[in-house]
């Protein structure tokens, strides 16, 4: 094979590993201060979250540390939100761009109950996204002191019909026997394909087609 020929090859081939490089390097859509760990306590607090959007009846949403209650294995910090004993609609929601429309992704989190009850959590999308809510059904406490001890992953599939999505996790107190203050922890999002957005791949290739070009010319001195 002639050098010229072997250089082609050789140009081709590391345009292919950039683009493949750049590509793979983008981002997944993702919630910012995902576990409740920015806010830092030492104690159990009313705290508006960095990165969250707030609504509260009552003093939830809560701040805990792992010192004071429960036993999150996702950093040392979790949130409730409220329930029975504020009479409370607490909620928080957070806005997540950079979603492929209509494929499909998967949100994860963990949840705990408070107290006797099965706490519950109600997730839905208010904004970027026709996906019905779910209701979702913590076990109860193990007994004593021991107040959101027990922590479980739960999951649910959805389809993005924006490129942003607004999520919305609310305690439910209209339970028999009431839900007290659920807790939740590291919010995660998996799924879908992390394609560039348009621009961007007009300027990779641009890139690209410049790296070649030098190459080849290079070839030909």
């Amino acid at each position: 094979m002639k050098l010229q020929t072997r250089m082609s090859v050789l140009t081709l081939a590391t345009c292919a590993a950039v683009l493949l490089l750049v590509s793979g390097a983008m981002a997944a859509p993702s919630f910012v201060n995902n576990s409740f760990e920015v806010d830092a306590t030492t104690g159990f607090q009313s705290v508006d979250p960095t990165g969250w959007t707030t609504f509260r009846v009552g003093a939830p949403p809560y701040l805990i540390n792992n010192n004071t209650y429960g036993n999150t294995p996702y950093g040392s910090q979790f949130l409730a939100l409220g329930g029975i004993e504020d009479n409370a609609a607490s909620w928080i929601e957070q806005t997540v761009s950079g979603f492929n429309v209509n494929q499909t992704y998967t949100l994860s989190w963990a949840q705990s109950s408070e107290y006797t009850s099965s706490d519950e959590l109600q997730v839905s999308f208010t904004a970027g996204s026709n996906t019905a809510g779910q209701i979702f059904t913590s076990v109860p406490y193990p007994g004593g002191g021991q107040f959101w001890f027990t922590w479980q992953n739960f999951s649910m599939s959805f389809v993005p019909s924006a490129t942003s999505v607004t999520f919305h996790f609310q305690g439910v107190p209209n339970l028999t026997p009431p839900s007290y203050e659920v807790g939740v922890d590291n919010f995660q999002i998996s799924g879908g394909t992390n394609t560039p957005e348009p621009g961007t791949l007009i300027m990779m290739g641009s890139g690209v087609l410049g790296f070649a070009g030098m190459l080849r010319r290079k070839i030909k001195v």
